[in-house]
This record gives C-alpha cells, sequence and structure tokens, in this order.
C-alpha cells in the first residue's frame, strides 16, 4: 500500500520495493523527514545501518 503519492515510486515493479511499502508504508516519508523508521524496531544498530542503506539507495 502506497501512501505517499510518488509516481515513480508507485508504478515500480520491484518486489523488494513493494515489500518495504506494504511493511512500512510510512518507512520513506520518515526517512525524508530525517526520522530513522526503524527505530522502534528492535534490532542491531548495523541491521538498521543496513536497512537505511537500502532506503537511500532505492528512495533517494
Amino acid at each position: 500500500m502506497l501512501v505517499y503519492g510518488d509516481s515513480d515510486i508507485a508504478t515500480t515493479a520491484d518486489p523488494l520495493i513493494t515489500k518495504f511499502d506494504e511493511a512500512l508504508p510510512n518507512s520513506r516519508l520518515m526517512y525524508l523527514k530525517g526520522v530513522n523508521p526503524f527505530s522502534q524496531i528492535e534490532g542491531s544498530e548495523e541491521c538498521n545501518a543496513v536497512i537505511l542503506h537500502f532506503l537511500t539507495e532505492y528512495y533517494a
């Protein structure tokens, strides 16, 4: 489910991006505002860094 209305993202057929959109529909908006969307999720900082790198690469 896409909630941000970005046509370039909405038409992306990449299944990995679709998974992120469905799991964390506000993650891109949070990331663009400088908020770590994974800060509420328990896990290692290294894991969070990898996920944020994914967001940087695919959503920038």
